[in-house]
């Protein structure tokens, strides 16, 4: 991999992702929100080939301004189209490094995601991870099922201790969920309302509601989704679930503090 990454266009190295689709933040949608940052400027797609010409991977560069520092991210990225070994990475470091300028010749280093340890790679100064990963696999046997049918096969998969949960809340917390998207792109106050008691309650500071809702609106229902939780009428909780293929991924949820015991 000793040729310069080739920018291509947005669909190129995504297409060859199938059915699986890109990494969340590694798409197009992704790339035109990040253009409403004013400290986050899209570079491009790049395609990534071996010595013998064949495509091994693909990504999405960013340029980051932050705290007076520029640096170049590949968020989820690369995406490799088969599963790369140690040397694979090691070579892509140091393709991506020798021919930095055809990327961004002005920044200082680069953020990517890789399995191994190649020369020169080191972890981030800081890092904020996730409290827990849980992965639920909301596939069907068939489109015909209804809701309820639906419902029962899903949480046929949780252990017994989290259906015996989720069946008690939704039983005796009167909580209705359903999908605002639309709602919250016209108007989020409501739901920043319930974001700011979360956020005061678990001492982090939150984006203020312009940028969820322009994540939203930029982002479109096909990529992004707000789900609420109402009970008696009034805004409790809710998530964003961003999507991409066959995939879904929780990307942020607020919940009012005297709903937490109903485990809602």
């Amino acid at each position: 991999m000793d040729s310069a990454p080739e920018r291509c266009g947005r669909g190129r190295g995504g297409s060859r992702r199938g059915r699986r689709g890109l990494p969340d933040r590694a798409d197009p949608q992704w790339a035109s929100f990040d253009e409403s940052d004013s400290d986050r400027t899209p570079l491009g797609y790049f395609l990534v080939s071996d010595d013998s010409g064949v495509d091994r991977a693909s990504f999405l560069a960013t340029r980051v301004n932050d705290h007076g520092t520029r640096f170049v991210w590949l968020r989820h990225g690369p995406v490799w189209f088969s599963a790369p070994a140690p040397d694979d990475e090691s070579a892509l470091v140091t393709a991506l490094v020798t021919n930095m300028k055809a990327i961004d010749a002005g920044a200082t280093h680069l953020r990517l995601d890789l399995a191994s340890a190649p020369k020169g790679a080191m972890l981030p100064g800081s890092l904020i991870t996730y409290d827990s990963t849980v992965v639920i696999d909301t596939s069907i046997s068939s489109p015909d099922l209804d809701d309820d049918a639906a419902t029962e096969e899903i949480l046929a998969r949780f252990k017994p201790r989290g259906r015996r949960d989720v069946r008690k809340s939704v039983r005796e917390s009167g909580l209705e969920c359903a999908d605002e998207t639309e709602a919250a792109t016209a108007d989020f106050e409501p739901y920043h309302a319930v974001m700011r008691q979360t956020a005061e309650r678990d001492g982090f500071v939150p984006w203020p509601a312009e940028f969820y809702q322009r994540m939203l609106s930029d982002l479109g229902p096909e990529r992004a989704r707000l789900f609420a939780g109402r009970i008696d009428g009034e805004v409790v909780c809710w998530s964003i679930v961003c999507l991409s293929g066959r995939r879904a991924w929780r990307y942020c949820a607020a919940s009012k503090s005297e709903v937490m015991r109903l485990r809602v």
